[in-house]
């Protein structure tokens, strides 16, 4: 592992207890992000009843049930992908649309297709409980404008809620470098931080968390470094939402 020692010095933990000062030039912040839980909601996650995108991928066998928390890219494109396998999926999301950001007529039309390949979905609901049950897992929920709790139980849930950025442990704020109220680093136009020789690129930063996204942004930024000099266009790239059917959007979004 690797933590800041300055704008010029990086720190590497090796496997055998040492540790060694790399130094260079230019350092860049692109450890990606982390699993997001449910904010104001205790989740015990493990790797088969209460699990996280990451361990979705990997159930050894296809549940009967399932429900998701969150009605967002990842939260889709896994919920799909275990319903064409056979699940019975449930997909629980705060806001009265799916796909977030979306053009709402792509949304609409979206779920209608996930519909018809068996999701169910509840909309404008508030998750206020995520507990493990005799029979595999139940979520709680409640109208996100107020109204009686309701309860379904499944034999995963899976809680698909987002990402946070990967920034802890880095050594950035004895490095000085800012961080917004997100844990997010703030970069400028160019990428650079407000320390001198160092930058941000791909989930750390304000933006969208795409991996299309985090490459173009490595690109610019090594394309800045050699001296051809070319703005980042926060907000510009494209969206593709790569469950089955997949949506995709492109122009300029509004920066979260």
């Amino acid at each position: 592992t690797g933590r800041i020692k300055s704008a010029s010095e990086v720190e590497v933990a090796k496997e055998d207890g040492t540790t060694e000062t790399l130094s260079a030039k230019n350092i860049c912040i692109a450890t990606g992000s982390d699993v997001a839980g449910i904010p104001g909601v205790e989740v015990a996650f493990d790797t088969d009843t209460i699990v996280s995108s990451d361990d979705a991928i990997a159930l050894q066998k296809v549940p009967e049930t399932m429900v998701v928390v969150g009605g967002g890219v990842i939260g889709l494109e896994l919920g799909s992908v275990w319903a064409r396998l056979g699940a019975k999926v449930t997909v629980v999301e705060y806001l009265d649309k799916v796909l977030g950001p979306m053009d709402s007529e792509v949304s609409t039309a979206f779920q209608k297709l996930m519909v018809k390949q068996g999701l169910t979905f509840k909309l404008g609901a508030k998750v206020t409980a995520v507990t493990k049950s005799d029979k595999g897992a139940s979520v709680s929920f409640e109208p996100a404008k107020g109204g009686e709790t309701e309860t379904l139980d499944a034999d995963v849930v899976l809680v698909a809620t987002g990402r946070k950025p990967f920034t802890a442990g880095l050594g950035l704020e004895e490095a000085g470098v800012a961080l917004d109220d997100r844990g997010r680093v703030e970069i400028d136009a160019h990428f650079k931080t407000n320390v001198d020789g160092i930058y941000a690129i791909g989930d750390v930063v304000k933006g969208a968390m795409l991996a299309h996204k985090a490459e173009d942004e490595g690109v610019a930024l090594a394309e800045i470094l050699a001296a051809r000099r070319r703005p980042a266009m926060p907000g510009s790239a494209s969206r593709r939402h790569p469950a089955s059917p997949r949506a995709i959007a492109t122009g300029r979004f509004p920066v979260p």
